[in-house]
């Protein structure tokens, strides 16, 4: 098999590696990232690879790394050629950073899409999978499913949105298997970049000890889903893809937790594991964009994929402290 993923050296993309590598060393891996949040020592903790500078090739069990801006059209095409499949993480992501750039948003996340579908669709690819997001649903009450009509409240939601529609067009006009995946907040080890991730932020600030902030009263709601099971649902989709080619599935526990209970979760498995025994945490506004409750109904995924995530929250947040633990080192 010969893989192409956007956004590879982030926190999911360096997960999807490592997956890869352990069901199939004899894979081709091809990354495209422009660094912006992730890192090549990120990357490098989960595989050796090369940077080439000529001609691409596909040499079995190994991966090469390309430091490219996915906005860009004639890399999108050539770094296409090649792979059966593409895995498309690379976005710009998150609600306030969306609020603040929203040209920014819709250039990495409706043309840099566009691009990667273009890219497969001419390259030969058979399967494109797409990580959306929950909030293109946007201004409902959860249980947020995929029935709902979009609505999204903030940029980053609208242009998620915008990229699974293009998925569905080009299912439907060139047969290509898409499948979008709307990811819900996900958590777990090779997160160490994405500060702006509650998780990753609460973590590294107590055992940093650092002041920490909650946006509003701590009451609103995530779910949250162990990165373990997210692999296993891009594996699945991709193992079903031409069955399922043009859904988007919503990935994620069904399960509302607060704000206030992953921090309590999170500081009860410092103090078990790390003798961190004192916190600081301060209230602030909410910020604009920011929904209240967010969960989602996972029957679709059921029924399509098969999959259940299998790791409850508590256990999540403690193999997360674990790997922490073992792998951030505190300045």
């Amino acid at each position: 098999m010969r893989w192409l993923i956007t956004g590879g050296c982030g926190f999911i993309g360096v997960n999807v590696v490592e997956t890869i590598r352990k069901n199939d060393p004899t894979s081709y891996i091809r990354i495209v990232d422009n660094l912006s949040s992730g890192s090549e020592a990120m990357l490098s903790r989960v595989c050796e690879f090369t940077k080439p500078t000529g001609s691409l090739s596909t040499p079995a069990g190994e991966c090469h790394l390309y430091i490219e801006n996915i906005t860009r059209a004639d890399v999108a095409y050539s770094i296409c050629k090649g792979i059966d499949v593409v895995i498309h993480l690379a976005a710009s992501t998150g609600v306030p950073v969306s609020v603040e750039c929203p040209r920014t948003d819709l250039e990495s996340n409706v043309i840099g899409t566009f691009n990667y579908l273009e890219g497969a669709r001419c390259g030969g690819a058979k399967v494109f999978i797409f990580a959306s997001t929950s909030a293109s649903s946007g201004g409902y009450n959860p249980p947020f499913h995929e029935k709902l009509f979009p609505r999204p409240i903030a940029p980053y939601g609208a242009s998620k949105c915008a990229g699974e529609a293009y998925c569905h067009v080009y299912h439907e006009a060139y047969g290509l298997n898409t499948v979008a995946l709307r990811f819900s907040n996900i958590y777990g080890p090779h997160s160490i970049n994405k500060k702006a991730q509650l998780v990753t932020n609460f973590i590294t600030g107590m055992m940093e000890g650092r002041v920490l902030q909650i946006f509003g009263d701590g009451t609103q709601t995530r779910d949250y889903c162990y990165v373990g099971d997210l692999m296993d649902a891009i594996m699945a989709a991709i193992d079903k893809s031409e069955q399922i080619g043009g859904n988007v599935i919503q990935i994620a526990t069904n399960v509302e937790t607060t704000v206030k209970q992953v921090s309590d979760l999170i500081f009860d498995a410092l103090d078990y594991y790390g003798n961190i025994s004192e916190v600081n945490i301060e209230y602030v506004n909410e910020r604009p964009g920011d929904l209240q409750r967010n969960y989602s109904d996972v029957s679709k995924a059921k029924e399509l994929l098969g999959w259940s995530n299998k790791v409850p929250i508590d256990e999540g947040i403690e193999e997360t402290v674990l790997w922490y633990l073992k792998n951030y080192k505190v300045s």
